[in-house]
């Protein structure tokens, strides 16, 4: 179903760049499944339509910048979505009609572009740098939790943590400037990593100007690139606008 619905798509954005027409908002939502397709269980053709085609341009010959400007939404638009290399090329050989040497030959710098655009859309909406490929199934948490003393929901923590949950990695951030000795194993086994929102390495991030902890906290995430945030018994000072727009916040209060 997979490889049938890559195909459909790589054809329909051929067949506009081929008749002098470029659609200016190609994102993957504006491809549509009829539901009656998963009823039936037809995977191996699926019909899929095209939609919101007002704003579209046409002309004798589809312009280059406008081709790229499409390609680069529609990646864009699929970063997040799970595809990888392989589903990335098996599009190309598709859109391009011919295999992948001739097409790297003739077009040396057509995907090249295609990319950087689709980084710019990436940084623009979700303000983090765009993944190239998707390469795990791994669900990442970021943790938000004052650590340096020991009550029922520093203990919570670390046995949610420990819990051997498959598929998941967590990472913690420590929004005070240390972790109490006696949580400290259970913490360092069950983290990836381990980040103090209030230092770096040994040194202090001072309190003002306010800007230099939430830049600091703002490479934390980065870094990490969460799919989830919980935040643990309100944590003074997290700032919310720093995550990304597809980033699920949870909030937990002990009692």
């Amino acid at each position: 179903m997979k490889y049938a619905l890559i195909s459909k798509v790589a054809k329909i954005t051929r067949a506009l760049h081929e008749n002098g027409i470029n659609h200016r908002d190609l994102y993957i939502c504006h491809f549509r499944l009829p539901l009656w397709v998963l009823e039936k269980q037809v995977f191996d053709d699926p019909p899929l339509f095209l939609m919101d085609l007002h704003r579209a341009q046409i002309r004798p010959n589809t312009p280059m910048r406008w081709i790229i400007k499409d390609l680069g939404a529609l990646y864009f638009s699929s970063a997040d979505v799970g595809l990888t290399q392989r589903d990335f090329f098996r599009f190309i050989k598709t859109y391009h009609n011919t295999d992948l040497r001739t097409v790297f030959r003739q077009s040396p710098d057509l995907w090249q572009k295609v990319q950087k655009r689709a980084k710019r859309f990436y940084r623009r909406d979700m303000r983090w740098e765009m993944p190239v490929f998707y390469t795990s199934k791994k669900t990442i948490i970021a943790h938000l939790i004052n650590l340096d003393t020991v009550g029922g929901v520093e203990r919570l923590y670390c046995q949610v943590i420990n819990a051997n949950i498959k598929d998941v990695e967590h990472h913690t951030i420590s929004c005070r400037n240390t972790i109490a000795s006696v949580l400290w194993r259970d913490v360092k086994k069950a983290s990836k990593s381990i980040h103090f929102e209030k230092k770096i390495y040994v040194f202090k991030v001072p309190k003002w100007p306010v800007f230099l902890r939430k830049k600091h906290l703002n490479n934390i995430m980065q870094k990490i690139v969460p799919d989830i945030v919980i935040v643990w018994n309100n944590p003074e000072g997290f700032d919310l606008s720093l995550l990304s727009l597809k980033t699920k916040v949870f909030y937990y209060e002990h009692g």
